[in-house]
């Protein structure tokens, strides 16, 4: 059977299509589920023509609502999950995808080495030499349901960036829909700031300052292009950059009996870095008690030992290395730092290679007991959604930088959920509100620290994207002209607000 161009679609949304994982509530709108590339360009186009906004949506894992449509159409991109192409390249292996391949099946074709519904196209030779070792894309978001459009929306990162950068260092290249209805390749290193001047396909010339969007001089389109949240257009494939699988993943998870141990910790770790460290996390006693909930009734949970009994909050390590020994040194190492600041090695766990996705289970399972709690919220009839913080403090200890926040809330007699990554204190403060006056005084709160990661040259907005959620929050952090410059970019390649209306800035 021959899917048609625009598969038949309730024209109002199914209310799952009206929020994303924030619990941010949209406004009804037609819903469109195109179900291959021809489809999505035809839509596209017309939706340009007649001047009908588009909302694209992923997986809807988002946390700041840049998916959830406030008009127009929603235009699901879930049914674009497949891989396209694989080709070796001087640099490489690059995976050609669509939009709506999510991270989950990634890692599953990588693992087995075979591409369902591609690997007959490949070249036999390339082929052969893919499959001589194993491959991995380095970013590691956590969220293995998003999709790989999704997240190169919102330049995620996730545990592993200080070692491996965001999705942004390991895309080559998207193919993009723009506002003049043309679907164009951008490869990296085409079309590049020179001056505060850059020649976009097409001809048309974007002016701007880069270094005010947090760009390089010589940024290039590519650059702009991941991290937009949809407002520029529409990524219609990527190109992954793989490389090879490291021999040993190895995970440590210590359960400390004070947050002060915990912290204290992660300090230790953080000023004598132990290589092969890819990231370093921390949970509070608050996410651990999230994690217990959702033993109930999540299955893979089960197979995991509960965090042990008086555990306050826990410190949560990778390694990745061809060398196991160099991990096992790390490993005595970090064992030798638990005791420093008098905690039990014994309250610890020690996962090596298959294992050690069973940390990641466990520290995934975090925002979605957040999830679970933001719905029975709002089952008693407050339309609640997520207030969470997302930007790096450096330069104070993780211990100071947790003592503030506790102050804080303290003083504004708010709950909240701490967890995330400690080095630069990129830590995730989820407010647990329950009414206007919580929600109020948690919003404030937020623009207070937001105000003081900016003076500490902190990066604002770092994994989830601003979208529409944050929207207030960003214009109020930011400085005049770097929302001025974002306004011109969306002007110039948008001038008719048609892409993902209403995010980040309004329209």
């Amino acid at each position: 059977m021959i899917n048609p161009p625009f598969p038949s679609s309730d024209p109002k949304c199914p209310p799952s299509h009206l929020r994303d994982e924030s619990r941010f509530q949209g406004v009804q709108a037609e819903l469109k589920t195109p179900a291959d590339h021809r489809a999505l360009a035809e839509l596209a186009v017309k939706s340009l023509e007649r001047g009908q906004p588009m909302t694209f949506q992923g997986a809807r894992t988002g946390l700041c609502g840049g998916c959830v449509p406030l008009a127009g159409q929603a235009v699901s991109l879930t049914l674009l999950d497949r891989p396209i192409s694989l080709e070796e390249t001087p640099e490489g292996f690059e995976l050609r995808v669509q939009p709506g391949y999510d991270l989950a099946s990634l890692g599953r074709d990588l693992s087995r080495r075979r591409f369902d519904f591609i690997s007959a196209k490949v070249k036999a030779e390339t082929l052969s030499a893919f499959r001589s070792r194993p491959y991995f894309w380095p970013p590691d978001p956590g969220e293995r349901t998003a999709t790989i459009g999704g997240l190169a929306s919102t330049r995620a990162a996730g545990p592993g960036a200080h070692r491996y950068g965001s999705v942004a260092e390991h895309i080559a290249g998207l193919n993009f829909l723009m506002a003049d209805g043309q679907e164009r390749s951008v490869r990296r290193g085409r079309h590049f700031f020179r001056n505060g001047r850059m020649l976009l396909p097409g001809g048309q010339e974007l002016a701007v300052d880069p270094s005010r969007l947090g760009l390089s001089e010589e940024a290039d389109l590519l650059d702009l292009l991941i991290g937009s949240q949809g407002m520029y257009g529409l990524i219609t494939s990527l190109d992954l950059k793989l490389a090879p699988a490291p021999a040993h993943v190895w995970a440590l998870v210590f359960f400390l009996d004070s947050e002060e141990k915990a912290a204290a910790l992660a300090d230790v770790f953080l000023a004598e870095p132990l290589s092969p460290l890819v990231s370093l996390d921390y949970l509070d006693e608050a996410s651990l008690k999230m994690v217990l909930s959702l033993r109930k009734t999540a299955s893979k949970l089960l197979e995991i030992p509960p965090p042990p009994l008086g555990a306050a909050a826990a410190v949560l390590l990778e390694f990745h290395s061809n060398d196991e020994s160099e991990i096992e040194s790390a490993a005595a190492k970090a064992l030798a730092g638990c005791q420093k600041v008098g905690g039990d090695p014994d309250q610890s766990w020690a996962l090596t290679d298959a294992e050690a996705e069973k940390m990641r289970i466990v520290r995934h399972a975090v925002p979605e007991g957040l999830g679970g709690r933001l719905d029975q919220i709002r089952a008693k009839g407050y339309p609640v959604f997520n207030v969470a913080s997302d930007f790096t403090r450096p330069g104070p200890s993780l211990t100071r930088c947790l003592a503030e926040y506790r102050r804080d809330l303290k003083a504004q007699n708010l709950e909240a959920v701490i967890f995330g990554h400690a080095k630069d204190n990129n830590l995730h403060v989820n407010i647990l509100t329950e009414n206007v006056s919580q929600t109020k005084r948690a919003l404030e709160l937020m623009a207070d620290w937001l105000g003081r990661a900016r003076e500490t040259g902190g990066k604002l907005f770092q994994e989830h994207g601003v979208g529409k959620l944050k929207r207030e929050l960003f214009a109020q952090a930011e400085k005049k002209e770097t929302v001025d410059a974002w306004r011109t970019v969306k002007k110039t390649l948008d001038p008719h607000a048609l892409f993902n209306p209403q995010n980040m800035l309004a329209d």
